[in-house]
């Protein structure tokens, strides 16, 4: 009974992670789903713009089932702990972004100034899951897998969030001035479309493949180099 506790003690990181992210891909198929259900003209672009939305839902899906078993095995169970931890932290800036752009008056040029304070503290939170990660192992590997889990995890919250929010306020001053703030006018007017909804789900489904690519790199990066930092604390 002692030794089968045990294992499952080992295991609970692993198999919280795994629902999460399972959760979380279930929850953003259904708003694309939903999306092109409610905007049909959104997928005027044909195969383009189904091909972003299905390859970012796939890396989400497939890492639940194979990646995260497989870090598990590779770089153990702090990597997982703090990779999610820091995950959601970095949701949570993401969620006070939205939050900030739709209930506030903020120009464009503080809009501006938000960003870099918002992808400054999510890829701070990349080094420091990184970080704290190698110094518990002494691994460089573990501190590289708490960044890409931490950055997918936040990743996955901020594509729900950007869709769910476009959703909400369809048609209303708020999302205009969401859309104004963000250039989304001025885009969807250089883009030739008729229609803003799809302009804005193709556009909004583009953004969240890129980044979701853009964030596993820049983990990556972060991740070797906190992971070297935590393993040169660790001894």
């Amino acid at each position: 009974m002692g030794h089968q506790a045990d294992h499952l003690n080992r295991n609970a990181p692993l198999e919280w992670m795994r629902l999460w992210f399972l959760l979380g891909t279930t929850l953003l198929l259904v708003l694309i789903v939903y999306g092109f259900l409610r905007i049909p003209a959104a997928l005027s672009g044909g195969l383009l713009s189904l091909s972003g939305a299905v390859a970012v839902v796939l890396v989400f899906g497939l890492f639940a089932w194979l990646g995260l078993p497989a870090m598990a095995r590779s770089s153990g169970e702090q990597a997982l702990r703090l990779g999610g931890l820091c995950g959601l932290l970095a949701g949570l800036v993401y969620l006070a972004t939205f939050l900030i752009e739709y209930s506030t008056a903020i120009t464009g040029e503080q809009d501006g100034s938000l960003a870099l304070v918002e992808f400054g503290s999510v890829f701070a939170l990349f080094f420091i899951a990184a970080l704290l990660a190698a110094r518990l192992d002494g691994r460089i590997r573990a501190g590289v897998a708490a960044a890409i889990i931490c950055a997918l995890l936040s990743s996955l919250i901020w594509f729900c969030l950007l869709l769910v929010t476009t959703y909400i306020f369809v048609g209303t001053a708020r999302q205009d001035h969401f859309f104004a703030i963000n250039e989304t006018y001025s885009n969807f007017q250089r883009s030739g479309m008729s229609d803003l909804l799809a302009f804005v789900l193709q556009d909004f489904l583009g953004a969240g493949f890129f980044h979701t690519i853009l964030a596993l790199v820049i983990a990556t990066i972060l991740g070797a180099v906190g992971g070297l930092v935590g393993r040169l604390l660790h001894r």
